[in-house]
C-alpha cells in the first residue's frame, strides 16, 4: 500500500515552516550598518591627557590637553603632524565610555601659528573646572571665554575677553628702569585660566600675555579691580592687572639674557624676546615674571624660560601687596637657575612656587626647584633635598600638587601612602605591588629597543589625583604612548589588605592615526612556525596542477562522507533556528573566506605607536610602542606599481601579512619586520645612514625572509642620491636587485626649493641617476600637497563605452602624481604693488595669450544712454591655487589647472587643505574657496583618445602602441569640471573592489560637520553636458550639469555618527566583488564600514533563510514525484478503459 501526502497539507506545512523558522527582514544586515564600528576617543591625539578632574557628582572625569605643569613630563617635538587638539571631553568613571566631547576652539583658532613653535604653543586652549560648580570654563587663543555644562557638554555662555593692548605700565615706578617690551608673538605661549577665588576667574590671552583679565564665574561679567593706591575714583578701576605693574611695584629689573649663573649677557640675540608675562595664578596669588622667549633656527622650536629672581607676586585676595621673591638658600645659583616658564606652579595656598629646570643641575638630570619665603617650608623643599633625596621632596610635592612626574616616574600621594608608576608602566602603592597598567593586547605591547635601551612607551607622561579620602583614592595616568589608565585603590584599614581596581583603559593614540594598512586573514601563514611556505597568490596558482586539484577534491569528498556534512547541517540548523541575522564567532570562518575579516594596522606618529584593529569586531588586537626618539615612523607594505598591475596582474603583494616599520633616527634608520596580524616582531635591526635625510621610500616584496630579513623590503633613496636596501641582509639585497634589473624609476621632491627630480636606478649601482627635473619656483608658489595613486587598484576595462558604441580610451599611467601648489605671500604682495606680472597676467587675462587688461564691453552699441559709458566686467582674479599632474618617470608636467580661491583683498593664511584622490584615469580634489565661501570639488578625467564605433571590426583595427613609455608617449587629453558643496571637505577616498567591476563611489569626509558621504562617480563625470543631454548621452546615464552637488541623507554613510576632522580615507577590496571596506581616520574618531557600491549582486543577505529554501526544494521534489505517480496511474487507467 502506498502512502500519499495531500497537496494542501504539504503546502500548509511548508508555509508554517517558513513563518516559524525565521523572521524576515526588509533590509540586509550590512546595509543597516551592522558591520560598521566607530572608535571614539577623547580627542587628545597630539599630546594625550594633560588635564583631568572629576565632575561635581564624582561619576565622570573631565579630560583635556592644556599647558604642561609638574604633573606632566616633557613632550616630544619630533613629530610635526596636522592633528588638532582642542577638545574637552567627559568619560564615565566606571567603564571609560565617552559621555560627550566638545571642540572648545573658535573657527579662527590657530591661524598664523604655523611652524616654529614648541609643543606647548600648539596647545590652543585652557580649561578650568571648579569642584563645587557644575560648570567648566575654557578659553581659546582667539580670546573666547566659554562656560560649559559638565553634565552634558552644553554651551551655557561665551564672551570675548578684554585685553590690555597698550604698553602702559599702569602706574609703574619710574626708577625701575625696566623698559617695557612688547608681549610675545601670539602662538608662542598658550592661553591660561586661573581661579583667583571661588567666584572670580582670571584669563591670560595669547594676544596679551602681560596682563590678566578678571571675570565673574556666575555670569562671565567683567570684574572691576579697585586701585591699591587709596584712590576711590571709579575711573581708576580696571578689569585688567598688568604684569608690568606687578614687576615694577616689586622692583624686579629685567635681566638681559641670564645664563643661569646670575650673570647678565649684554649681547642680546635678535631671536630673544624678553617680555613681562603673567605665568601663574593660584589661591589668590598672581605670579608675574620676565620671560625670555628664544627661537631656535636649527629645529624651528621655541622655548620660554625665567628664574626665581625674575619673578614677583601680587597677593590679590589678601594683602594686595607686591612682593619680590627673596631667596634664603645657601646656594647662590638657586635664584638665577633657568626654569621652564610653562611649569611654574603655586602650591601651599600661595606660600610656595615650584618649577622645572631647563638645564642639568649637578649632572643629575632635570630637577624640580621649589621656592618659599617661609624658612621652615624651605628646609623641607630645599634645593639640596631635590638633588640628593628625591623621595622626601617629591613625595611632599606629589601630595600638595595632586601628582607629579619626575625623571620619568609618576607619583601620587594619599593618606601618607605613595603611589608610583615606573618608566615601564608598573604601579606600586603600599601593599599593592608590581601591577602593570598595560592591558593584555596580545603581542608587542611594550617597546623593545633594537639597541638595548630602556623602554619608555608605557612611562607616565601625566598623573593626576582625582579623589582622595581616608577610604579610597582615584588616580589617572596618561602614558607617553597615548594611553589613559584610571584606577581606584581602596584602603584596607583594621589590618585588611589594600585592593586595586582598574576602572578603564583608553587609547588616545587612536585619535592621532597618521596611516593605515589593511591585512587579510585569507592568506595567513604563521611566521613563527619555522616554515618558509610562501603565501603569494601567483606562486600558489602556479603550484595548483591538475593532479593536485584532483587530490584536493578527493580529500574534501572523504572528509564530507566521513561526517563533515553532519557538522555542516548542524551549523545551518543552529543558525536558522536561532533567528539571528548576524552571527558571532561562528561567522569568523565565513568572514575570512570572503575577505571581510581584516586587520587594520594603524600608525600613530605623535605617540610612536602601532595598533592592530580587528575590522570584524572593532576591537584592538595588539599594540606596539616604537622608538620615541625617532623623528618619524613609516609602515611599508606591498610593492611599487607597474602598468601590468593596473589590470590585476602581479597583484600578490596585498596578501602578505608582513609589514616593515621604519623609524628615522638622527644618523640611522631602525627597522622592524612585523607580523601585522598578530603584532609579533619577526626581526629587527638598525642601519647607519650616509645622509641625514631620506628622500624616498620604495616598497619591494620578496619571497623569503633570508637569514634574519623580511619578505617586505624597502629601497631607500637618500638625500645624496645613494641607495640603501632595508633589511640589508645579503639575500634581501640580491632579491631587491632583481626588481630593477631592467631599470627602475623613482623620484624625490624638495618642498623647500620646489625641485622635482626623477631618477633611474640601474642594476649593480649604488646611486640613482638623474633623468629629469621640474622646478616649482619657491618665490612664486609653494608645494602644499603631493598625492599618488592607489597601488592595489584594479582597472576592469581600459576604455569607456559611449552611448553611440564608440570607445573613449582611458589614460592609465601608474606613475602619475598630483602636486598641489599655492602662490606665496611674497608674490601676492608683489602683485599688489606692481601690476602686469607676465606669468599671472597671461593666466588671468581675458584674451588668450595676451597680458592686456583692457575693459570688455558687455552690451551692444546703442544700448547705453547718450553720454553713458559702456559697462565693463571686472578683470579675472589672479589664480592662487594650482593642481599639477606630473609624470614621476619623465618629470614633465602633463597638465596644470588653476583656481582663484582667495577673496578680493584677502591675504593668504596657513597652507590650505586640498585633499586629492587618484582612481583609474580620474583625479578628484577639493578646496575651500574663500571668494565664493563654499567648498569646490574639481574633477579631471584623462584620456588617450577615441575609437569610432566602426573603428574595430573584423576588417579594421586602429593603430595602437603596444607598449607605453612615460618618456615618449603623448600627453593625455584632460576633461575638467568643477562642482560645489555646501559642506567642507577634509578628506577624499574612493571605493576599491577585487576586480574593479562594481561602480566607483567617491567618499567625502566633511571635517567638523562629522559626516562621511558617498557620491556616485557618475554624478561627478566631467562629460556631463551643460544643456539638455542627447539621446546617446542619456544611454550612458549622463545628466545635465548642475554645479551644486546635493547631499541627500541616503548618501551619508556614517548614519547618525559624528566623525569629526577626518584627514584620510582608505579602502580595500574583499574577496567578494560587490563588497568594499572603508576606514576613515586622522581625527578624534576612527570609522569603519562595509558596503556594496553596486548592491550585493554576488552574495545572499545574512537574513536569508537557508533551511526554508531546502524545505521548499524537498517539497517540490515530493510534489513532482506524487504528480508523476498520479499521471502514470491515470494513463494506465485510460489504457484499460
Amino acid at each position: 500500500m502506498k502512502f500519499c501526502i495531500p497537496k494542501t497539507t504539504l503546502l500548509l506545512f511548508l508555509l508554517k515552516a517558513q513563518i516559524q523558522i525565521q523572521q524576515t527582514y526588509g533590509m540586509f544586515a550590512d546595509e543597516a550598518g551592522q558591520d560598521d564600528f566607530t572608535i571614539s576617543t577623547a580627542g587628545h591625539g597630539k599630546f594625550g591627557v594633560t588635564y583631568a578632574k572629576l565632575t561635581s557628582d564624582g561619576m565622570s572625569v573631565l579630560t583635556s590637553s592644556t599647558l604642561p605643569t609638574l604633573s606632566t613630563s616633557s613632550l616630544s617635538d619630533n613629530h610635526q603632524v596636522n592633528v588638532k587638539d582642542c577638545y574637552l571631553s567627559s568619560r564615565s568613571l566606571e567603564d571609560g565610555s565617552l559621555n560627550w566631547r566638545k571642540n572648545v576652539c573658535s573657527t579662527g583658532s590657530g591661524a598664523g601659528t604655523g611652524t616654529g613653535v614648541t609643543s606647548s604653543s600648539n596647545i590652543r586652549h585652557a580649561v578650568y573646572s571648579n569642584t563645587g560648580d557644575k560648570y567648566v570654563y575654557t578659553m581659546d587663543d582667539v580670546g573666547m571665554l566659554r562656560k560649559w555644562d559638565e553634565r552634558n557638554g552644553d554651551l551655557f555662555q561665551q564672551v570675548i575677553i578684554q585685553t590690555n593692548d597698550s604698553d602702559s605700565d599702569n602706574g609703574s615706578d619710574s626708577d625701575s628702569d625696566n623698559g617695557s617690551d612688547s608681549g610675545a608673538v601670539p602662538g608662542q605661549f598658550p592661553p591660561r585660566l586661573f581661579p583667583l577665588s571661588d567666584t572670580i576667574i582670571g584669563c591670560v590671552s595669547v594676544k596679551s600675555l602681560d596682563s590678566i583679565s578678571l571675570y565673574n564665574m556666575k555670569d562671565l561679567s567683567i570684574v572691576q579691580e579697585e586701585p591699591n593706591d587709596g584712590s576711590s575714583s571709579s575711573s581708576s578701576s580696571s578689569s585688567i592687572i598688568s604684569a608690568m605693574t606687578i614687576l615694577s611695584k616689586a622692583k624686579v629689573k629685567k635681566n638681559h639674557g641670564s645664563n643661569g649663573n646670575g650673570n647678565d649677557n649684554e649681547n642680546e640675540n635678535d631671536n630673544n624676546n624678553i617680555s613681562p608675562q603673567i605665568i601663574q595664578i593660584m589661591d589668590g596669588t598672581i605670579v608675574a615674571a620676565w620671560v625670555n622667549t628664544t627661537n631656535n633656527n636649527n629645529n624651528g622650536m621655541t622655548s620660554t624660560t625665567t628664574s626665581f629672581d625674575q619673578m614677583a607676586v601680587y597677593e590679590y585676595t589678601t594683602t594686595k601687596e607686591y612682593k619680590k621673591l627673596h631667596h634664603h638658600s645657601s646656594s647662590s645659583s638657586f635664584s638665577s637657575t633657568l626654569l621652564d616658564a610653562s611649569t611654574v606652579t603655586v602650591i601651599d595656598g600661595g606660600k610656595s612656587i615650584t618649577a622645572m629646570t631647563t638645564t642639568t643641575m649637578d649632572n643629575n638630570g632635570t630637577s624640580i626647584l621649589v621656592y618659599t619665603p617661609n624658612e621652615k617650608l624651605e628646609e623641607m623643599y630645599s634645593h639640596t633635598d631635590i638633588d640628593t633625596n628625591t623621595n622626601t621632596a617629591t613625595s611632599l610635592l606629589a601630595e600638595k600638587m595632586n601628582g607629579i612626574v619626575y625623571n620619568g616616574k609618576g607619583m601620587l600621594r594619599c593618606n601618607n601612602v605613595m603611589t608610583t608608576i615606573s618608566k615601564n608602566g608598573v604601579l606600586d602603592s603600599g601593599s599593592v605591588q608590581n601591577v602593570p597598567i598595560v592591558t593584555g593586547y596580545g603581542y608587542g605591547h611594550s617597546y623593545d629597543s633594537v639597541d638595548g635601551s630602556a623602554s619608555n612607551g608605557n612611562a607616565p607622561n601625566f598623573v593626576q589625583m582625582l579623589h582622595c579620602n581616608s577610604e579610597s583614592m582615584v588616580g589617572l595616568v596618561a602614558t607617553m604612548s597615548g594611553s589613559t589608565f584610571v584606577f581606584q585603590k581602596t584602603f584596607g584599614g583594621d589590618g585588611g589588605g589594600d585592593t586595586l581596581e582598574k576602572k578603564f583603559w583608553a587609547e588616545e593614540a587612536m585619535g592621532s592615526v597618521t596611516s593605515a594598512t589593511f591585512l587579510s586573514y585569507t592568506h595567513d601563514s604563521d611566521v613563527d612556525s619555522g616554515g618558509e611556505e610562501d603565501e603569494d597568490e601567483d606562486v600558489i596558482l602556479q603550484s595548483l596542477s591538475f593532479s593536485s586539484r584532483l587530490e584536493s577534491q578527493y580529500q574534501s569528498l572523504v572528509n564530507f562522507v566521513s561526517g563533515g556534512f553532519i557538522d555542516q547541517a548542524k551549523a545551518v540548523l543552529k543558525k536558522s533556528g536561532s533567528g539571528s541575522s548576524s552571527g558571532g564567532n561562528d561567522t569568523n570562518g565565513k568572514d575570512i573566506i570572503f575577505g571581510l575579516k581584516k586587520v587594520a594596522v594603524m600608525l600613530s606618529d605623535p605617540f610612536s605607536k602601532l595598533l592592530g584593529v580587528d575590522t570584524s569586531a572593532g576591537t584592538i588586537n595588539w599594540t606596539m610602542s616604537l622608538n620615541p626618539q625617532a623623528s618619524w615612523h613609516k609602515v611599508v607594505h606591498g610593492t611599487s606599481s607597474s602598468r601590468s598591475s593596473v589590470f590585476g596582474q602581479g597583484m600578490h603583494h596585498p596578501h602578505s601579512p608582513e609589514i616593515l616599520v621604519l623609524s628615522k633616527l638622527a644618523d640611522a634608520v631602525e627597522w622592524r619586520c612585523v607580523d601585522g596580524l598578530r603584532g609579533r616582531v619577526i626581526s629587527k635591526s638598525q642601519i647607519a645612514l650616509s645622509s641625514k635625510s631620506i628622500a624616498q621610500i620604495m616598497p619591494i616584496h620578496v619571497h623569503s625572509h633570508g637569514g634574519g630579513g623580511c619578505k617586505q623590503n624597502a629601497l631607500l633613496l637618500l638625500e645624496d642620491d645613494s641607495l640603501l636596501v632595508v633589511p640589508n641582509t645579503s639575500q634581501s639585497v640580491t632579491e631587491t636587485s632583481k626588481v630593477f634589473a631592467s631599470g627602475f624609476y623613482t623620484h624625490k621632491i624638495d618642498k623647500e626649493t620646489g625641485l622635482f627630480t626623477t631618477m633611474k636606478i640601474q642594476k649593480d649601482s649604488d646611486k640613482a641617476v638623474v633623468i629629469g627635473e621640474t622646478i616649482f619656483d619657491p618665490l612664486t608658489e609653494k608645494i602644499v600637497n603631493v598625492v599618488y595613486p592607489q597601488r592595489n587598484e584594479v582597472v576592469q576595462s581600459p576604455a569607456t563605452i559611449l552611448g553611440d558604441d564608440s570607445l573613449l580610451l582611458k589614460y592609465l599611467n601608474p606613475h602619475l602624481c598630483v602636486v598641489v601648489t599655492e602662490v606665496t605671500e611674497h608674490l601676492m604682495q608683489h602683485l599688489k604693488e606692481e601690476e602686469g606680472n607676465a606669468f599671472y597676467s597671461a593666466l588671468s587675462s581675458s584674451k588668450k595669450g595676451s597680458g592686456s587688461s583692457e575693459k570688455q564691453k558687455t552690451k551692444p552699441v546703442g544700448v547705453t544712454k547718450p553720454g553713458e559709458e559702456s559697462p565693463s566686467v571686472a578683470k579675472s582674479l589672479t589664480p592662487t591655487l594650482f593642481i599639477n599632474i606630473v609624470d614621476t618617470v619623465s618629470g614633465q608636467i602633463l597638465h596644470r589647472v588653476s583656481h582663484a580661491h582667495v577673496g578680493p583683498g584677502a591675504t593668504l593664511a596657513d597652507a590650505v587643505n586640498v585633499p586629492v584622490v587618484i582612481s583609474e584615469n580620474w583625479i578628484v580634489y577639493a578646496f575651500p574657496n574663500a571668494r565664493t565661501r563654499r567648498t569646490e570639488l574639481g574633477v579631471m578625467s584623462l584620456h588617450e583618445g577615441m575609437i569610432d564605433k566602426q573603428g574595430i571590426s573584423a576588417f579594421s583595427t586602429p593603430e595602437q602602441q603596444e607598449s607605453f613609455s612615460s618618456l615618449t608617449s603623448a600627453k593625455p587629453i584632460v576633461l575638467t569640471k568643477t562642482y560645489a558643496l555646501a559642506v567642507p571637505v577634509s578628506a577624499i577616498g574612493v571605493t576599491n573592489t577585487k576586480n574593479g567591476i562594481s561602480s566607483k563611489n567617491i567618499i567625502l569626509a566633511t571635517g567638523s560637520s562629522g559626516q562621511i558621504i558617498r557620491v556616485d562617480r557618475r554624478l561627478l563625470d566631467p562629460r556631463r553636458p551643460s544643456g539638455e543631454p542627447k539621446e546617446s548621452e542619456k544611454k550612458e546615464g549622463l545628466m545635465q550639469y548642475a554645479p551644486l552637488l546635493p547631499t541627500a541623507p541616503l548618501m551619508v554613510q556614517s548614519y547618525t555618527n559624528n566623525i569629526e576632522e577626518v584627514s584620510s580615507i582608505q579602502s580595500t577590496a574583499a574577496n567578494l566583488e560587490s563588497q568594499t571596506l572603508i576606514i576613515a581616520y586622522g581625527g578624534p574618531d576612527v570609522f569603519f564600514t562595509r558596503f556594496a557600491p553596486s548592491k550585493g549582486f554576488d552574495s545572499l543577505p545574512e537574513s536569508f533563510n537557508k533551511f526554508a529554501i531546502i524545505m521548499v526544494l524537498v517539497g517540490l521534489y515530493a510534489i513532482l514525484n506524487t504528480l508523476k505517480k498520479m499521471s502514470e496511474k491515470k494513463i494506465v487507467k485510460l489504457g484499460w478503459a
